[in-house]
């Protein structure tokens, strides 16, 4: 059942997607959202479509996702330091280099794996599957949280530049733990 419990697999991603960006589209015709909240939940659906195509890739081709994952890395990281070096002090430019990151990330991913959406049965119990998303996403919430959580802190005491500086100075310190990381798996 390899290859068709897959491709429902990657159907689900794609369902999920398109009702997410309908949500993202419905908001932003409706206006009830501002643009910083609505920049949050363009990175929050592609980063939830990123992160269901890496954990596909690394069960499908570890290898290949590895060498997808230091690729997209090292565009990121060259990204940001242009950002670090040569650009004014700009919090959305961040944004949009993470933006950048996903999307060639699962750019490789879709394209070289060949994560393509395609017509299969569709079974009610494939449905029943979402309902166990709710907590890999809250889990997924309370983690990023766990490490924005010292940048919600300091918004108290400094102001957004010398936060935007921090930010891209821990996100650079952060890509060093992947070297370690490798040899630990």
């Amino acid at each position: 059942y390899n290859d068709l419990v897959k491709q429902k697999f990657i159907n689900i991603f794609y369902v999920q997607l398109f009702i997410f960006i309908l949500l993202d589209i419905v908001l932003i015709l409706t206006g009830l959202v501002s643009n910083k909240i609505l920049l949050i939940l363009i990175i929050s659906t592609i980063s939830q479509f990123n992160a269901q195509l890496n954990f596909l890739a690394m069960v499908d081709n570890i290898r290949r996702k590895n060498k997808f994952a230091i690729i997209s890395m090292g565009i990121y990281t060259l990204i940001l330091i242009t950002i670090f070096i040569n650009m004014d002090s700009n919090l959305s430019l961040i944004f949009y280099a993470y933006i950048a990151y996903m999307l060639i990330n699962s750019f490789q991913i879709l394209f070289k794996n060949k994560y393509y959406i395609k017509r299969t049965k569709c079974e009610l119990k494939l449905i029943e599957i979402l309902k166990f998303n709710i907590f890999p996403t809250v889990v997924s919430i309370l983690i990023t949280l766990n490490y924005s959580l010292d940048v919600i802190l300091l918004k108290k005491y400094v102001n957004f530049e010398l936060i935007g500086i921090y930010s891209v100075g821990v996100t650079l310190a952060s890509m060093l733990w992947i070297i370690p990381d490798a040899f630990k798996e």
